[in-house]
């Protein structure tokens, strides 16, 4: 990727932003795009969704960079294909290599043993690898992550 993603997570998380809008922001800049609105969207879905401890934010924010790349937003509009595969490739690895000495992809889970709080190097680390393997998902899908969806796709 040309940098170092626990880096670029540590500065946006030192801004303000929660686990999915990091992962979004990271795929959003990749593809030289600024598009506040996508991460506000994103906002409710950190830490486990507002902090209710459900499935964690990284991998959603993973989620929803593929699905911003890949899914379907206008009528006439078609999602790619491969759409529910790249989001499946990216939960199986999640729960079976990122999460692996975990008792599951929930936030709750994740941070048990931290009572529950944002453990700044654990979710830093979840969150660049989940950015990582979203970014990876889509260019084995044969999808330019640099490229904006609408440039890719016209």
């Amino acid at each position: 990727m040309g940098y170092d993603s626990e880096h670029d997570v540590l500065r946006l998380a030192a801004e303000g932003f929660n686990c999915s809008q990091i992962v979004l922001r990271l795929g959003l800049e990749l593809a030289g795009e600024d598009r506040p609105e996508l991460v506000r969207i994103a906002h409710g879905l950190g830490h486990g969704i507002g902090h209710c401890g459900e499935i964690c934010g990284a991998l959603l924010g993973g989620v929803c960079l593929l699905s911003w790349h890949g899914g379907r937003g206008a009528a006439g509009e078609l999602a790619h294909p491969m759409l529910d595969a790249m989001v499946a490739d990216l939960t199986g690895w999640f729960r079976e290599s990122a999460c692996a000495g975990f008792c599951g992809i929930r936030c709750a889970d994740i941070l048990e043993d931290a009572g529950g709080r944002p453990h700044p190097e654990r979710c830093a680390g979840l969150t660049a690898a989940a950015y990582e393997k979203a970014v990876e998902i889509l260019q084995q899908y044969e999808i330019d992550p640099t490229m904006p969806p609408e440039s890719a796709h016209a």
